[in-house]
């Protein structure tokens, strides 16, 4: 990289074809334009060609790297913490693909849709729970397209409804 004269600094041990070499390079370094890098209050500043900028410094026990849009909304920022990595994507729509597994290992899953939830499996389903399970919603419909539907209990089986229709 040039350094603030934009000349290489060459070792004092390099041969004069190496030395011709290293201001070939000097030469082409400074006909590219690199991002413009600043410095406020100990966060680094860079601006990519897509308008994009990118920061980097240190915030409380971290430090934090963070992706802003050409307006200024930020896109994706990563707070190094001492526990870990902690990230934050603020997208249109994020798609994560693979041909291979996806695990998600975690304390605690929250999942909230302001609109549909839609799950296709190609293959079965098997989800066990160590706890209660319940599912509540303004109508349930179960359905077999074929074979049977099953329900085991170790105790009892309770149907609670104004009505229970069988074979109706």
């Amino acid at each position: 990289m040039p350094t603030q004269n934009g000349k290489l600094d060459v070792p004092q041990t390099v041969s004069p074809m190496t030395e011709s070499v290293a201001d070939d390079f000097a030469e082409l370094f400074q006909k590219v334009e690199f991002p413009v890098i600043r410095e406020c209050g100990g966060t680094h500043r860079m601006a990519l060609p897509s308008g994009r900028e990118v920061s980097a410094g240190e915030e409380g026990d971290g430090e934090l790297v963070t992706i802003y849009n050409p307006r200024g909304e930020v896109e994706l920022s990563i707070r190094f913490t001492p526990a870990g990595p902690v990230l934050h994507f603020q997208a249109a729509a994020i798609k994560l693909q693979t041909s291979g597994e996806l695990d998600i290992n975690c304390g605690r899953l929250h999942l909230q849709s302001h609109g549909d939830v839609t799950e296709e499996v190609g293959g079965e389903k098997h989800t066990q729970v160590a706890g209660k399970a319940s599912f509540e919603a303004h109508t349930i419909d179960v359905k077999s397209h074929r074979g049977n539907i099953t329900a085991k209990a170790n105790d009892d089986v309770c149907l609670l409804g104004e009505r229970i229709k069988l074979n109706s």
